[in-house]
This record gives C-alpha cells, sequence and structure tokens, in this order.
C-alpha cells in the first residue's frame, strides 16, 4: 500500500482493546490536550475520536521522536527505545526527513510488498566457498539492522503480524500520553493532596488520637465538641475547638499544642468567639480565618500577632469557610441558604450557591455547612438537611448531587445530616456521615460510596466515631477526622500494604 494508510480501521483496533476504566482514564489523562467535547465523550465512538485527534498532526519533529524515546525508557521499555532510536537514525539518512509515524508504518508495510512479491532488497552480494552463506534475512540485518523489528514482523503470518502491529501502535500511543504528561506544569490547589500511585488507596481501619483525648474539657491537652479543622503544609492541625470558644494548633511533631485565636471566654468583644464552627488558613500571609458561629461573623486573626483581629464579614450566619488559590473567600449562610465568596479588596460578597430559598431543588440549599473547592473553581457544599453534596461549578446557577441525595439513611448510597467535605484532583468526595458515625468516599459520577473509616456505630473505640465533622488530609493523603462528641482528633494513616 504505497503513499497511503488507514490509520482510522488500525485505531478502532486500538480502541477495541480499551476498556471502560482504560478509556475513562486516557480521557483523564490527556486533559486539556484534546477538545473538551471530545474528553466528555467516554464512549467506544468518542475514543476512536480522541485517538484520530491525537494524529491530526501526523508529522513529529526530531525532537518529539526524542521525547518519544525517553517516554519508553522511562517505562523501561529498552529494547523500544532502542529500536525506535536506530529507525528514527536510519530514516533520517534515507530520506533527509523529520521522523512520522505515518511514514515509518508506509514505508515498513512497503517492504512487506517486497517480501510478497519475492522482490530483491538487496541487488548483490559477493561470497567466495569459503565465506559462510548467509542469507538474504541474515544480510538485511548485517546491512541495515534498523529494519530487524519490521522485517521481522512483516516475516509473520497476517494475524500475527497485524496483532504485532497494533501492539505497537498501541505502545506509540500510551508513549504520546506520558510526553503529553511530562509537558504538562501542574499548579496544585489548597484541597490536593496528589495521588502519586495508580488505582485505589485504602486507609488504616484503626485510627489513633494526635489531638485531644482525655475527656472534655478546656485544659490545652484537651478539647470540647471540635467542628473545623485544617491541616497545613508542616502537618500542624488547626481546630475549631466549639465549646471552649477557642482555635487550637496542635504541632504533630514537636506533640504540643496552644491557642492561636480566642481562649478569652464566651463573649462578642473582639478577642472572644461563640462556638467556633470553622477555620481556614491562610499560609502565605499567615492569616487565620474563623467563622465565629454564634456571633454571627467571620474574623480574621494574625498568626505573627495575636492582637491584630479584624471583622471581615459581619452579620452572616456562617458555618463553613475555605480559602481558594486566588485567596478569596467562600463562606456558607446557613440561615439565607446560600455561598458567599469574598474576593480580596471585596467589602461586600458574591452569590455563588444557593441564594433561592430553602429547599432540595437543585439550584436551592437546606442548611450549608463544610465546603471544599477544586482545581476548576467548582464549589462543593454538604447540603446537611438534604442529606447530599452539591457541586457547583463556577458561575452556575444550579448544582449537581455527587453524593447522597437519596434521603435520610445509612445505604451506601445515602448520607445522614453530612459535616466535613474534601474534594481531591480526580474529583473524588470524602464526607464525614455525621450521625451515620462513619467517613465515606465517593468516586465521580458513582452511584453509591464506600466506609473508609467508622461505620461500626457509636462509640469511643479507634475504629468507631460519635457524630464526625470536619475532616481533612496531609500531603501524605493521611486523613484526620474531628471526632466531635469523643472530643478528639483521630488520624486514619494511609495502609501502604493494601494501597495499589
Amino acid at each position: 500500500m504505497s503513499g497511503q494508510f488507514d490509520f482510522r480501521a488500525l485505531l478502532i483496533k486500538v480502541q477495541d482493546l480499551l476498556s471502560d476504566g482504560d478509556r475513562v482514564r486516557l480521557h483523564f489523562l490527556l486533559g486539556d490536550d484534546i477538545p473538551r467535547n471530545l474528553r466528555d465523550n467516554p464512549s467506544l465512538s468518542g475514543t476512536l475520536s480522541v485517538l484520530e485527534s491525537l494524529f491530526d498532526k501526523d508529522i513529529i519533529s526530531e525532537q518529539d521522536c526524542d521525547y518519544l524515546i525517553e517516554a519508553f525508557k522511562k517505562i523501561h521499555c529498552y529494547d523500544a527505545a532502542k529500536r525506535l532510536q536506530e529507525h528514527q537514525r536510519a530514516h533520517t539518512e534515507r530520506h533527509g526527513r523529520n521522523c512520522s509515524l505515518q511514514h515509518i508504518l508506509i514505508d515498513d508495510n512497503e517492504n512487506d510488498r517486497h517480501m510478497a512479491t519475492d522482490e530483491p532488497i538487496l541487488q548483490s552480494h559477493e561470497y567466495s566457498e569459503t565465506t559462510p552463506v548467509t542469507t538474504q534475512f541474515e544480510l538485511e540485518q548485517k546491512v541495515n539492522p534498523t529494519s530487524q523489528l519490521f522485517t521481522t514482523i512483516f516475516r509473520q503470518p497476517c494475524n500475527i503480524r497485524e496483532i504485532i502491529l497494533t501492539s505497537i501502535v498501541l505502545i506509540l500511543l500510551l508513549a504520546l500520553v506520558l510526553l503529553i504528561i511530562f509537558r504538562k506544569k501542574y499548579v496544585p490547589s489548597k484541597n490536593e493532596f496528589f495521588l502519586a500511585r495508580v488505582g485505589q488507596i485504602k486507609w488504616e481501619k484503626e485510627g489513633i488520637t494526635v489531638a485531644g483525648g482525655y475527656g472534655i474539657g478546656s485544659e490545652l491537652n484537651q478539647l470540647n465538641y471540635p467542628w473545623g479543622i485544617f491541616v497545613d503544609k508542616s502537618n500542624s492541625i488547626f481546630i475549631a475547638d466549639c465549646l471552649n470558644h477557642r482555635v487550637m494548633k496542635w504541632n504533630l511533631k514537636e506533640n504540643r499544642s496552644e491557642i492561636v485565636a480566642g481562649g478569652n471566654g464566651q463573649g462578642s468583644k473582639i478577642d472572644q468567639f461563640v462556638c467556633p464552627s470553622d477555620i481556614v488558613i491562610d499560609e502565605e500571609n499567615q492569616l487565620l480565618y474563623a467563622c465565629d458561629h454564634e456571633n454571627r461573623r467571620v474574623v480574621q486573626w494574625s498568626l505573627m500577632n495575636k492582637s491584630d483581629i479584624h471583622i471581615t464579614i459581619p452579620n452572616i450566619d456562617c458555618f463553613g469557610v475555605i480559602m481558594d488559590n486566588s485567596h478569596s473567600l467562600y463562606v456558607s449562610d446557613r440561615v439565607k441558604n446560600e455561598v458567599i465568596r469574598l474576593k480580596q479588596g471585596e467589602k461586600k460578597g458574591t452569590l455563588v450557591a444557593g441564594g433561592n430559598g430553602k429547599g432540595n431543588r437543585f439550584n436551592q440549599l437546606n442548611y450549608p455547612g463544610f465546603m471544599s473547592i477544586d482545581d476548576e473553581y467548582a464549589l462543593y457544599v454538604s447540603d446537611i438537611h438534604n442529606h447530599r453534596i452539591m457541586k457547583w461549578d463556577a458561575n452556575a446557577k444550579g448544582g449537581i448531587v455527587v453524593a447522597g441525595g437519596n434521603g435520610d439513611g445509612n445505604g451506601l448510597n445515602q448520607l445522614s445530616y453530612p459535616r466535613g467535605v474534601v474534594v481531591d484532583e480526580l474529583k473524588r468526595v470524602y464526607v464525614s456521615d455525621n450521625m451515620n458515625h462513619r467517613v465515606m468516599q465517593w468516586c465521580k459520577d458513582c452511584s453509591e460510596g464506600e466506609i473508609l473509616a467508622g461505620g461500626n456505630g457509636a462509640g469511643e473505640g479507634s475504629h468507631q466515631f460519635i457524630y464526625p465533622t470536619g475532616i481533612a488530609f496531609d500531603r501524605k493523603r493521611n486523613l484526620y477526622v474531628a471526632d466531635n462528641t469523643n472530643h478528639r482528633i483521630q488520624k486514619f494513616a494511609v495502609d501502604e500494604h493494601d494501597t495499589i
């Protein structure tokens, strides 16, 4: 087949080899490097369109060939890397042009045509009786060693040759995907904890107490109904110690705690709280923002100067507070059933979720609580009295249910008054299922969740909770849970033995 190659027929064979999971993962890895309308279609035809889009520009530069070779080496396919390098060198010497997938395949199909018609590839070869007899195939390898791979392939029976050729194209496709990943510059967001492995992360079923755990009280080693928590880059835990009317910082490395905000008794003075419900830390500017729940305000405290205190948002029935990468604050209002965003320098917030009265429609919320935000600025809200987690894309007029939404209950497709919520970069949602005394994980587009921790009834055991509230992860993906009525913070480490 001279000058022509049916890429569509070949790609149909490639995409047929992909499982449903492989197709979804392929689309995720390609990300913004393919058109969104293709990326959002995980069907067989959609995947075929994705694959074809990778070959829209079939001429590959010498530099890109080098990247492919390096990609093969990174996945330990050294033979493939060596053969591609040799073919690249020989191809350039013969044709004086850039490496091309299409030309590679066409040229080697030309070799196949020569073999099928017994046309000689070499015109002559001199040898004497004392010279060992060398077959034409052996001679070809000596004169042009880079043809070894392709000549061997095209000497196979048709069906075997077809399988080998398809496998090579699939390997090249995977190498291109690796190339795309290596070239991407990735900027992490606040809630990401980077899944470094392919597959499902598992956590230990038994938690360990890292803060509190000495009964209800106001000593520095005690907590009194902790609510929201935040884990910073140094793995210190900030805790909204609700009924002690203070915010605690627990330094896990040094095993010590201190009061960083409040702690001056219950009251409405600028340096007092009445049951703080949630906190977020601006680590760059060393600022703490707290929802002063019963005083109906959001307060900013400097972590460098405890006397530097300001009311950021007054007159708001706040429950949860988070911050995005641009330092904008998001605050949930449990009475107005809405979430507002306050950008730096603004005095008045902008409505970003809810605000259409109390209800269970997709554009409504019913007692919004804790929140999380992903790298595309989509907002995830614990819609407490609707027993669901809602996702609101940026500038959306309504949300979608990403967890729960099937009424109050303890089934795997249900939640009961959910509190804490975190979303990772794969859009997996983690929820503290308050009245079910468990922490759940919901993968993207799943109809059911799975239990990560708890779920063993209310209790004081290391595998139990009593009304868990805030949740957070550190950079090693360890899970932290505010075990509210046990007055402690539990840590569930990643199970290295069970993680794929």
